[in-house]
């Protein structure tokens, strides 16, 4: 065996070099149990799983994923079928809520609410259920003390001035507002229950708010009103 260093002849079974006692024979280096890793084929499993999630995540944080579809859907469905029990779980407005199922100053039991949206709408309870297909085309989001300033005007705002000024609450804590974003969808089918389906193409917008960790339509916000709070 020659020494890749000098060039001096060797013994095959020397460990260093008789002449200038470089290292011969090195074993490959392997983990403490003498187990060699795999390590193209642990790469090769590991870099398309990393890139698949980082692409998911980057379409959710661009167009709100199906959260904020599931949430249109069902806030649609509601105000279709006069689903009063459905839109309350939809709509995050503690204001809107109170005034939409009170009755001679008295708030609505929970049970009644569904009665109430109907009259409210002046729709009737009918035998079939519609469904919604919507997708998301632009999620329009908004900086943090954006949101702050959103949230600081669903807490408690003034409308009018001097001895005409009024305090207006909808009964948010500004400290729950957690994001405040705008939906941009398109409506893409509609279906009953027996299978009918009315494909459409359409297109609207909703205001979404995320109050403790959980998403909910705004009836009392809309881009013409964010904007104001933003001027």
């Amino acid at each position: 065996m020659f020494c890749d260093k000098c060039g001096k002849e060797n013994p095959d079974n020397v460990q260093f070099c008789a002449g200038c006692g470089a290292t011969l024979n090195a074993p490959a280096a392997t983990p403490a149990n003498g187990v060699k890793f795999p390590v193209a084929k642990i790469l090769k499993i590991a870099v398309p799983v990393v890139i698949a999630v980082l692409a998911i995540l980057l379409v959710v944080n661009l167009f709100g994923g199906s959260a904020h579809e599931k949430l249109i859907e069902n806030y649609l469905e509601a105000e279709s079928n006069n689903d009063g029990k459905l839109y309350k779980k939809c709509v995050g407005d503690p204001y809107y809520i109170e005034w939409l199922t009170s009755k001679d100053g008295k708030n609505i039991k929970d049970d009644n609410v569904d009665a109430y949206f109907r009259r409210y709408v002046g729709g009737y309870t009918y035998d079939y259920k519609t469904n919604y297909d919507i997708s998301i085309d632009h999620v329009t989001k908004f900086e943090k003390k954006e949101v702050e300033d959103i949230a600081e005007w669903l807490n408690e705002h003034t409308i009018g001035e001097g001895e005409y000024a009024e305090k207006v609450e909808y009964g948010y804590d500004e400290d729950d507002v957690k994001d405040v974003v705008i939906v941009e969808y398109k409506l893409e089918r509609v279906s009953d229950k027996y299978g009918s389906q009315k494909y459409v193409s359409s297109y609207d917008e909703a205001v979404l708010i995320k109050v403790k960790g959980k998403w909910y339509v705004s009836e009392l916000l809309s881009r013409g009103i964010i904007d104001g709070i933003l001027d």
